[in-house]
């Protein structure tokens, strides 16, 4: 009776590993509350992080710790190794090792091999290793950055969580700082672009400032870019955009799938559209998404995150409109050769140069 209780026990396990991993390998997508959900899950017993490192170890396509920490929102900086043994493997390593047959065995296998695992080295690690992801997802939460400034360069993205549970993107070449207090949450964006997804509290609202104008929510998913100006793309909630400084003056409401463009001449003549927001912001998961722009609009878009450049000879060609596309954000080289071999021209340059060129045959 006990044995099958201990193998439905560990089916359970397996199951919700399994189902973690898979979260796990589209972590871009993760929200805070499933990161928050696996990392109370792996809290809950040395056991279920040992049988999500076996699975990842099967799967072969994520390290074992680097699995947890970034899925847990841990940038790899962060990293601490922990329970290694002479040699230089982790005992997690060693123990596979020793017999590489384990990774097929039976449920009594199995049973028999987490036991092993669950000795006492095994489980003190363990133990040390779900504690110490815990606290160090606490702790980025409540002090993600000590002076509270980012910067980050081109082809830098950081996705972080701010001390009232706030996820930001802050895309490459940006600037932002985070000024939390009782009363008030700000954030002054100095330039490139983030996207906030703000969590409610109606006592302080959440306001991202620029040069140009201050954007204001209680609860929701907005994005702001500095290029020429200021955007506000509003992909969830309402959004509140006045000049900065001027809470109680002139201001403009955004809902979702609304986007306001002002430029450096002030809010006296905004330019209010309705856009497809989430198309918008999906660079914030990795992602730009073209459908009708064109082929020079595409360009600066890669241009202004990328430290490859993408250069076009070709006025023509550049003016050419775009059907649907969904490149990642980090890989210029793929839309030059999409581009070229739709346009019969040839790339010349590389990613050491950082120059893409397209041209005449």
């Amino acid at each position: 009776m006990s044995n099958m209780r201990g193998q439905e026990r560990i089916r359970v396990i397996s199951e919700e590993a399994a189902e973690w991993f898979i979260r796990c390998c589209d972590e871009p997508m993760m929200m805070l509350a499933d990161r928050r959900e696996l990392v109370a899950w792996m809290r809950r017993s040395p056991e279920n992080i040992a049988e999500l490192l076996r699975i990842a170890r099967l799967d072969g396509k994520i390290g074992q710790q680097k699995l947890i920490l970034r899925a847990a929102g841990l940038d790899e900086s962060n990293v601490i190794e922990l329970g290694l043994v002479a040699g230089g493997g982790s005992q997690y390593d060693l123990q596979h090792q020793s017999d590489e047959s384990a990774d097929v065995a039976t449920d009594q296998g199995h049973h028999e091999q987490m036991n092993k695992r669950m000795s006492s080295p095994w489980k003190i690690a363990a133990t040390v290793a779900a504690l110490t992801v815990a606290f160090l997802f606490g702790f980025i939460q409540k002090n993600q950055w000590l002076d509270d400034t980012v910067t980050t360069q081109a082809s830098q993205w950081q996705h972080m969580t701010l001390e009232d549970g706030s996820v930001v993107h802050v895309g490459a070449r940006t600037k932002l700082r985070v000024d939390f207090s009782d009363e008030r949450r700000i954030v002054h964006l100095y330039r490139g672009e983030a996207v906030f997804e703000v969590a409610k509290d109606s006592a302080r609202p959440f306001t991202v400032s620029t040069h140009l104008i201050d954007a204001t929510a209680v609860g929701t998913r907005f994005g702001v870019a500095i290029d020429s100006g200021v955007t506000t793309t509003v992909s969830e909630g309402v959004v509140r955009v006045t000049a900065r400084g001027k809470s109680d003056g002139h201001h403009v409401l955004l809902e979702a799938g609304q986007e306001l463009q002002v430029s450096d001449s002030g809010l006296h003549a905004p330019n209010l559209a309705k856009v497809n927001a989430e198309r918008k912001l999906e660079w914030a998961n990795g992602w730009l998404v073209f459908e009708g722009e064109t082929i020079e609009e595409a360009v600066n878009e890669f241009n202004r995150r990328n430290a490859v450049q993408i250069e076009i000879d070709q006025p023509a060609i550049a003016a050419r409109r775009l059907g649907y596309y969904r490149l990642r954000v980090d890989s210029p080289e793929a839309f030059v050769k999409l581009i070229a071999k739709e346009t019969g021209m040839k790339m010349t340059g590389d990613r050491s140069s950082n120059v893409l060129r397209l041209q005449r045959e």
